[in-house]
């Protein structure tokens, strides 16, 4: 992992809150990157979640970029197709690319939490990424949930047994639509 990040100096994380992607940027800042993390805040992430997330970037001086992110006005999710998880993440990466843009930041490299994990789960959004470009150091790392959870507790990270927090949209079945 160590080697990933030391090629990405400037590097944009999309920080969720969650254990991955609070990891990533641990051990970006320890590895000596220039970290800028961006959270999307909206419907489909509970206010504690993104005050959590907010919280834990200001302590340690990460600076942060809250982005809006309304991903109920996407046709796929508003119906709740099949396709909501892709065109979701799509959105969203179109989101957090344009919010670097604007802050004069295009030219980092836009990082996710995902995990080894994630590439043996159904993952409609992985096309998403791939598509974008993003970087997943963590996967390519061929960290898994466990093994990221042992570096969280060896390197000091707090909660390294937070559990996961899934998109409240995928909680409902597929054609239930959601509700703002």
């Amino acid at each position: 992992l160590g080697e990933l990040l030391s090629g990405l100096p400037r590097m944009a994380v999309a920080l969720s809150g969650g254990l991955d992607s609070r990891f990533l940027c641990h051990a970006a800042l320890a590895s000596g990157c220039d970290v800028l993390a961006l959270h999307a805040a909206g419907p489909h992430v509970p206010p504690d979640e993104s005050t959590a997330a907010r919280h834990w970037a200001r302590e340690r001086g990460l600076r942060l970029l809250d982005v809006a992110y309304a991903p109920l006005a996407l046709p796929e999710v508003a119906t709740n197709s099949r396709e909501r998880c892709y065109a979701c993440k799509r959105g969203l990466l179109a989101a957090l690319r344009r919010a670097l843009a604007a802050a004069g930041e295009a030219d980092r490299v836009l990082c996710d939490g995902g995990n080894a994990d994630d590439l043996h789960a159904f993952r409609p959004g992985l096309r998403a990424v791939a598509e974008a470009g993003v970087r997943s150091p963590l996967a390519l790392a061929g960290l898994d949930k466990n093994a990221i959870r042992a570096l969280a507790r060896a390197t000091g990270l707090e909660h390294p047994d937070q559990a996961a927090r899934p998109c409240l949209l995928t909680r409902l079945a597929y054609g239930m639509r959601p509700q703002a």
